[in-house]
């Protein structure tokens, strides 16, 4: 998966409501696209002029990795029968012990909250 089809299937899971439109968290106003010169992608909300990311108010707020990273770690966490073990997810998908075991207790952290 490239980084603009991992963009696109994260705003069509994000913003599920309005067709994967970005829509300002706080207003529910909708915002455009503002990407940055080095190419991270940005959003600016079209009423208060501020800037969000497509991570911004989700579990993924606080990580660095790239979008791809998180659509992988979701896939495999939600397709294992009795779940996965951080340090195996880490060895799948090539990234620290650490953050994967961060990542994971956030998924389950936000699985629990539906529940």
């Amino acid at each position: 998966m490239t980084d603009a089809e991992a963009e696109t299937a994260f705003k069509a899971i994000r913003w599920a409501d309005t067709n994967g439109t970005p829509v300002f968290p706080p207003a529910a106003v909708e915002a455009y696209e503002a990407r940055r010169p080095n190419g991270a992608l940005r959003f600016r909300c079209k009423g208060c002029k501020k800037e969000f990311t497509i991570t911004s108010g989700t579990l993924f707020a606080s990580h660095n990795l790239p979008l791809r990273g998180y659509l992988a770690a979701i896939a495999v966490f939600c397709n294992e029968v009795m779940g996965k073990g951080a340090l195996a997810l880490s060895r799948d998908l090539g990234l620290s012990y650490k953050s994967e075991f961060v990542l994971l207790h956030k998924l389950r952290e936000a699985m629990a909250e539906e529940m």
